[in-house]
């Protein structure tokens, strides 16, 4: 044990420096490539000032990647950012060159679904006996393993809207599957996951508060499809962890994309035009009307540590359930529940 949480230590200490110098790189060269690589203040959802580098993604797969050629578990990681490179190539192509459609991104991220089933990560269960009977045939497997990788990566780029939200979002949800998979002797998809994590942590450090750079569109793909693979595989893998556990770590994307779906199909707008009713956007509207004497940027990141706060502290519920009482009869599954009406409460509040 004590041998494992040093590589832990490791690992978190190498990827966070190894990102700071990444991104410190990417920010000091700006003037280089900032022609392609910058993201301009004009845009609906767009609360920042001045132009950033959009390409923060990269550092992130560069970290990865060295965690997967250099560390004792990083097969699995290794394997994981090969399915994940459709997401990530479509997402970056368009930071650079504005011009692929988002059905094209979204044919990518579905792409990886089909990888990640090909290799044998799917979803086949998800605990519910009559859901499971349709799960049976490969067919609906296949289908609903491309539609959960594909909604996960274009909710995490859904939410990328506020310094700090996407990746602190995602450095919680990794960081408690990473946990959930060590206490169910799940080494290398816990290894993965807090390599993840680790790796966002030095983009963090340049993007919160200040919003020195942005992940980009290629960056959020990849940490939605990552994070996709790391949730279906632990629930696939151990008998102890259901998919609807998992779950309740993704439910925050889940029901945003979901509530933004139904806005827009009810709305009659666009399924790919972008707004600003999210919950996001609601916090940082709602922060601005209070007149506070500081900057937009700071009133975004303050917006963001409310809302990542509000989504970690929903987190707690699935280490209560592995180490104690996941015996319950549908409890994750009232657990989703009950966060989905946290989630609309809030959103009904910030809205006022």
């Amino acid at each position: 044990m004590m041998s494992m949480i040093s590589q832990y230590f490791d690992l978190i200490t190498y990827s966070v420096a190894a990102g700071m110098m990444c991104n410190w790189g990417i920010i000091k060269t700006v003037g280089w490539h900032g022609k392609w690589t910058a993201d301009g203040a004009t845009g609906i959802q767009k609360v920042h000032q001045g132009l950033v580098p959009r390409i923060g993604g990269l550092s992130i797969l560069l970290v990865l990647t060295a965690s997967a050629i250099l560390s004792p578990y990083g097969i699995t990681l290794g394997l994981f950012l090969l399915l994940s490179l459709p997401a990530f190539l479509s997402g970056f192509i368009e930071d650079i060159t504005k011009v692929i459609r988002p059905i094209y991104r979204l044919i990518a991220c579905l792409f990886v679904g089909l990888l990640a089933w090909m290799n044998d990560i799917a979803i086949k269960s998800v605990d519910i006996w009559f859901i499971d009977i349709i799960l049976a045939y490969p067919i609906i497997s296949l289908l609903v393993t491309m539609l959960v990788v594909a909604a996960l990566a274009n909710a995490i780029n859904m939410i990328d809207g506020l310094n700090g939200l996407s990746g602190g979002y995602v450095v919680v949800a990794s960081t408690v599957l990473a946990i959930i998979a060590y206490l169910n002797n799940e080494p290398a998809l816990s290894f993965t996951a807090i390599a993840l994590a680790s790796s966002i942590l030095g983009y963090l450090v340049f993007n919160w508060p200040f919003g020195k750079i942005f992940l980009g569109d290629g960056g959020a793909y990849m940490l939605g499809a990552l994070l996709a693979l790391i949730a279906i595989s632990l629930a696939q893998n151990n008998e102890g962890v259901t998919q609807t556990l998992t779950l309740v770590v993704l439910s925050y994307p889940a029901w945003e994309i979901s509530l933004s779906m139904a806005r827009r199909l009810f709305g009659k707008s666009s399924m790919t035009e972008a707004d600003h009713n999210h919950l996001h956007s609601r916090i940082y509207q709602y922060l601005s009307a209070l007149g506070w004497r500081v900057s937009s940027v700071l009133i975004n990141s303050y917006a963001s540590l409310i809302l990542v706060s509000i989504i970690a502290a929903t987190m707690i519920v699935p280490l209560v359930l592995i180490t104690g009482s996941n015996g319950i009869p549908g409890s994750n599954l009232m657990i989703i529940f009950a966060q989905f009406i946290l989630y609309s409460l809030c959103y009904k509040f910030f809205g006022k």
